[in-house]
């Protein structure tokens, strides 16, 4: 939890099983300025 809130919060939570089972990755919105060095 990087940004502050649950991966895939905007899904409902049968959707959100569905999408870790298909190795699908959350949206990452936090901002650059936040990662000066780049993300690993």
């Amino acid at each position: 939890m990087i940004e502050g809130f649950a991966p895939f919060s905007a899904k409902r939570e049968d959707e959100i099983a569905k999408a870790y089972a298909c190795k699908e990755r959350p949206p990452f919105r936090a901002p650059a300025k936040l990662y000066a060095h780049g993300l690993k």
